[in-house]
């Protein structure tokens, strides 16, 4: 029996450890969206529940733990291929979305087929390994259910721990393709025992090895200078060839952050608007602290720093580990005096009693979906309670017109909770910086702003002040709550508005 729980304990651990693995391997090519792991996890759930119905056919025909390893050889051939053959299927599926008038319709479709291909076979196979073992043991036992019962009571247990090593411990330390092979080589090993002769599993284990040795890298690249895997993302520093520098997530739709070492100038980006938001406060000289929820590559933070130096503390959350690194690394953060959190912004918020001039919210998963829970009510509450008297929370929201539904709704949400809001359209972008306060905002603090030693800058600030716009609440737009906030809904509808417009 304790070959038989064995099987069954690793079996459970590899299905688990390969599906956690395979979202994360899609991922820089769909991202890890809400629709990229639905279609991960149904797949995978589709699989298994064609392994149990064969695997009970099978099992009827050649009860025998020999065959069932047979079958999990395959399983771990087939997983130990998928590493390797990712890039060329995922260009294959990189669909035209003017094809389905849709983004999310290109992420669910290319996933789909992608997931499909990569993964549905080799789950299938694991899937046969409980009815065949319930089977082979129904020989010799008469207390089914209670050896069926413990199979499936171990097979879980396994789950469990492939649930938590490729999060906890391979992904970080060896990267997704090396956790797969991790977990394919288990299959092969296990299986191999059926069948081959122990003075084979030196051979296999050289041909894991020299598996590891292929390129690792996850998506190629042509200005890419780093690349790394988080818990939460693929992340990738791209440098062009005036040498600034980008900082992309995922399948690389937009960046996150922009870096060039010779100034903190960002060509009139969405950066250099919201770092001017202190002077806002400033104007009245009341300013002491600054908090940038989503601090990435740490661009705004750069930016502030150059324009206001020491006027205040200046605290960055950022919640990936990896990126604060990177922008340490890639970005010169290392060279600023800010302090940089690891934590969620909200929760951050939740847990720090800290009261600051300006909130700055630049958050976003995925490439360019906002974090819902950032952009509720409850959160702009939250905000507004960590604000002083006069404090203002600025927002970066893209939308690609005044009339898009994620602007209105994050808009409308800020003024459910603030008593002024206003907008400003970065010129030529999508970007609208979104300004919150309950007292009035006065611009007049940007038209005669003065940065000595940046004249860009010193003529920026005034334009900016031009394109204030402040907002009325329209009634007819529904507030964002944590009960209800479907932003990814309406980042697929605000892409595919900018398409359609491109299209005509």
């Amino acid at each position: 029996m304790v070959k038989i729980y064995t099987i069954a304990f690793f079996s459970g651990l590899a299905v688990m450890g390969i599906e956690l693995s395979a979202s994360r391997l899609i991922a820089p090519y769909y991202g890890s969206s809400l629709f990229v792991w639905t279609n991960v996890i149904g797949v995978i759930l589709a699989a298994l529940a064609l392994g149990y119905y064969l695997g009970g056919k099978l099992s009827e025909i050649k009860p025998h733990v020999k065959s069932l390893l047979v079958i999990l050889f395959i399983a771990g051939i087939l997983t130990a291929i998928v590493p390797f053959i990712i890039k060329p299927l995922a260009y294959v599926f990189a669909f035209d979305p003017s094809m389905f008038g849709s983004v999310s319709a290109v992420i669910v479709i290319g996933s789909f087929f992608l997931t499909v291909l990569l993964f549905f076979i080799p789950i299938m196979l694991m899937g046969m390994t409980s009815p065949f073992l319930i089977k082979i043991v129904s020989h010799d036992r008469i207390d089914m259910g209670n050896v069926s019962g413990r199979i499936f009571a171990i097979s879980t247990l396994g789950s469990i721990v492939g649930t938590f090593l490729p999060a906890l411990i391979f992904i970080p330390i060896f990267g997704t393709k090396a956790t797969i092979l991790i977990f394919a080589c288990v299959l092969i090993v296990m299986g191999s025992a059926g069948f081959l002769p122990k003075k084979f599993y030196p051979m296999i284990l050289l041909i894991f090895l020299s598996f590891t040795q292929v390129d690792a890298s996850l998506k190629s690249s042509k200005n890419m200078i780093t690349e790394a895997e988080s818990a939460y993302q693929y992340v990738q520093v791209q440098e062009d060839e005036e040498g600034i520098r980008t900082l992309v997530y995922n399948e690389g739709g937009a960046f996150q952050s922009l870096y060039n070492s010779n100034t903190i100038w960002n060509n009139g980006h969405y950066y250099d608007v919201i770092s001017l938001t202190p002077q806002l406060v400033l104007g009245g000289g009341v300013a002491k602290n600054v908090l940038v929820v989503g601090s990435a590559g740490g661009t705004i933070i750069r930016t502030m720093d150059g324009l206001f130096g020491n006027s205040f503390i200046i605290t960055g959350v950022e919640i990936d580990k990896k990126v604060i690194q990177i922008a340490r690394d890639f970005f010169g953060l290392d060279k600023i005096g800010a302090v940089i959190q690891e934590a969620d912004g909200r929760n951050y918020l939740q847990f720090n009693n800290s009261v600051y001039d300006v909130v700055m919210v630049d958050a976003y998963s995925n490439q360019m979906y906002i974090p819902f829970h950032l952009a509720t009510k409850e959160f702009f509450k939250l905000v507004q309670s960590r604000l002083v008297a006069g404090g203002i929370l600025t927002m970066n929201v893209n939308a690609p017109s005044d009339n898009s539904k994620i602007l209105k709704s994050i808009s409308n949400t800020l003024m459910a909770v603030f008593d002024n809001v206003y907008a400003i359209h970065v010129p030529d972008t999508w970007n609208y910086v979104l300004l919150a306060s309950n007292e009035e905002i006065d611009f007049e603090n940007l038209q005669k702003a003065n940065f000595p030693g940046n004249l860009n800058f010193t003529n920026f600030a005034p334009i900016v002040a031009d394109y204030a716009e402040k907002l009325d609440r329209d009634p007819k737009v529904r507030i964002l709550t944590d009960d209800w906030a479907p932003l990814e809904n309406m980042t697929d509808a605000m892409i595919w508005e900018a398409i359609r417009e491109q299209l005509r």
